[in-house]
């Protein structure tokens, strides 16, 4: 199983995501660390388990304000090592912002909400990104025929329950099981609500190909003992 840290940044900060509700997203409080600088929390990543991937959600850009790029774009001078799945928001007509870009891999939400077409468009390019399908309590937040059409869904796919987010609430297993099973030959990635070891056991006994999770590494309930114990050996890119 690939376990892959979060971080969700606004105004150069990163901040707690709670349940979607961005407005409302403060600068985290860590116990891995005592401030919210970017490169504080990565190095605090670090230095509780050498992750090689790292997500990160460019919420301004995301929400069509200026983003972090020029913060985010300086990172793998910083971390070489790294290979950092962005989500940096998507226009209809326009490339994502990191596609092609070294140390980067480029994620494509269904929260954007571009057209069918649009997407499919962006899903054919070349590296292809990696899907988010972004829910809400009542379903897929974007074009519902992404859901109707999963031949043609890249590789690789995130199952990301916006609605638990920042909540501990536990994974949304039923939309998690939707996704598997529309996309049984596809790498799964689970998204959303991760408290704990058990949760994290449910999930692989499901099937995902890997995990993302914030709160659970900054309130220390997910150690180092716990990630080694699941993570790959190998992390896939």
């Amino acid at each position: 199983m690939l376990i892959i840290p979060v971080l969700d940044i606004s105004q150069g900060h990163v901040v707690h995501a709670h349940k979607g509700m961005r407005d409302n997203y403060q600068p985290v409080q860590s116990r891995l660390t005592t401030g919210s600088d970017l490169h504080e929390i990565i190095n605090a990543f670090l230095s509780l388990y050498p992750f090689e991937i790292i997500y990160i959600a460019d919420l301004d850009a995301i929400q069509g304000h200026a983003g972090n790029r020029s913060l985010i774009k300086s990172l793998p001078g910083y971390f070489p090592g790294i290979c950092f799945w962005v989500d940096a928001g998507a226009t209809p007509g326009h490339d994502l912002p990191y596609h092609g870009v070294k140390g980067f891999q480029s994620i494509l939400g269904s929260e954007n909400r571009l057209s069918f077409k649009d997407t499919s468009r962006l899903l054919t390019s070349q590296p292809e990104p990696v899907l988010s399908l972004d829910f809400s309590d009542y379903g897929l937040i974007g074009d519902q025929k992404l859901l109707q059409n999963p031949e043609q869904w890249p590789r690789r796919i995130i199952a990301m329950t916006i609605h638990r987010v920042g909540s501990s609430s536990g994974p949304d297993f039923e939309k998690i099981q939707t996704v598997l099973d529309l996309a049984p030959s596809k790498q799964v990635f689970a998204a959303g609500g991760i408290r704990d070891e058990q949760d994290i056991e449910n999930l692989n006994q499901c099937g995902v190909a890997g995990i993302l999770i914030a709160t659970a590494l900054h309130d220390l309930t997910i150690t180092y003992d716990i990630i080694s114990s699941k993570a790959d050996k190998k992390m896939p890119r």
